[in-house]
């Protein structure tokens, strides 16, 4: 399927919507007709822009618009105030726009698998409902956009360019910081006051030496910090599992 008809979104009842996997190169503007819709997916298709109507679905709770060739969003989707996840992986984004910091009932955002520099103005912070951040595979060299948020459990940050880290404060419960394949060579003090971590992920950065601090974390179980030019930490240790590890820079 190559196209969607029009008179598809006068349908009063309409709540869902899922044309995933064909080949579909733009939603017609017709769509913002379609105010009822609660979700939308068009999942796996060549969408290269999003009508500016898209923006007029003010119903909204689920969009999933992964896998398409998406190069920038419409500012008209800071109206989508009900939405609470959003699905943005593998398109060809380079920013996080700002309008992003209206979606405040936003609990799942994923913009994992494009070509990300830049969070607009914060936009993150005010998102205090998220629980869950995946900006995996982007080209991020700074990230410090972190929600102002008690409900925040994951943070995938992973094969970036990330050199600078901050704002981790905002966030105390995280329970998984995921940073492997990035260019840090110092992790900031606030990754030791996440006392409710439970898995921390720095494999393959340029990182120097460790906080022993970390092992002050009760709830921490998970560490990998291999591939790193770790100057006090033997090879072997480097891959003895989170106890043995804590316990060692307890000493």
């Amino acid at each position: 399927m190559v196209g969607l008809a029009a008179d598809l979104f006068s349908l009063d009842k309409l709540k869902i919507i899922d044309v995933s996997n064909n080949s579909l190169t733009e939603l017609p503007a017709e769509i913002g007709s379609a105010i009822g819709l609660v979700q939308v997916r068009a999942v796996n298709n060549q969408l290269a822009a999003l009508p500016e109507s898209f923006g007029s679905l003010v119903n909204l709770e689920d969009v999933d618009l992964s896998g398409n060739n998406l190069a920038s969003l419409p500012h008209s989707l800071q109206k989508l105030v009900k939405i609470s996840k959003l699905n943005m992986a593998g398109n060809n984004l380079t920013v996080l726009p700002a309008s992003i910091s209206a979606l405040t009932r936003l609990t799942d955002l994923s913009f994992a698998k494009n070509s990300i520099r830049e969070i607009e103005g914060d936009a993150l912070a005010g998102l205090t409902n998220l629980s869950s951040i995946d900006l995996q595979q982007n080209e991020l060299v700074t990230f410090d956009s972190v929600p102002k948020s008690q409900k925040l459990d994951q943070i995938l940050l992973a094969f970036n360019r990330i050199e600078k880290l901050g704002n981790l404060e905002r966030s105390p419960n995280i329970s998984v910081l995921d940073l492997h394949n990035n260019k840090l060579t110092k992790l900031p003090d606030t990754v030791t006051q996440l006392f409710r971590m439970k898995t921390l992920k720095v494999s393959n950065n340029d990182l120097g030496d460790i906080n022993p601090r970390i092992a002050l974390i009760d709830s921490l179980v998970r560490i990998s910090i291999e591939g790193n030019p770790l100057k006090r930490l033997k090879p072997a240790m480097r891959t003895a599992g989170a106890k043995v590890l804590k316990e060692f820079l307890a000493m």
